[in-house]
Order: structure tokens, then C-alpha cells, then sequence
């Protein structure tokens, strides 16, 4: 998880952590956790934040996976 690429992302489209969490309907405690690696994304939330971001496949994996998630399996 690269949590800076991630809260990078968030601000340039005006979300924090509050209102990150108020989109995906869950709580701002719950979200830091997963930003912070604590606990695991859901497919569903990576989902919803690559659609509401529009990220690219090779964003969502540098953002959830540090981009080197495919490399390991070649």
C-alpha cells in the first residue's frame, strides 16, 4: 500500500480522510486503519476509490499494490 500515493490522490480531488470515508460508509477510524495498513482493503472499496478517482490499472497498483504486485508472479 503506498498510503502517500494515496492521500496524494485524495487531495487533489478536495477528500481527506472524513470525506473519503463518508463516500465508501465507513467510519473515519476505519478508514485511517486501512491508509495506515493496519487492516486490509475489501475488493469493493479498492473498486469504488479506483472508480471515484478514476485511476488506471496501473494506478490502482501502485497505489494498493506499490506498483510491484505483478512483477513477483513474472
Amino acid at each position: 500500500m503506498n498510503t502517500n500515493l494515496l492521500k496524494s490522490i485524495m487531495v487533489l480531488n478536495g477528500d481527506n480522510i472524513k470525506t473519503l470515508a463518508s463516500k465508501l460508509e465507513m467510519s473515519r477510524q476505519t478508514l485511517s486503519l486501512k491508509i495506515d495498513g493496519i487492516n486490509d482493503f475489501k475488493l469493493s472499496e479498492v473498486k469504488k476509490i479506483c472508480k471515484m478517482y478514476e485511476l488506471t490499472e496501473k494506478e490502482m497498483l501502485q497505489v494498493f499494490f506499490n506498483g510491484g504486485f505483478f512483477d513477483e508472479c513474472a
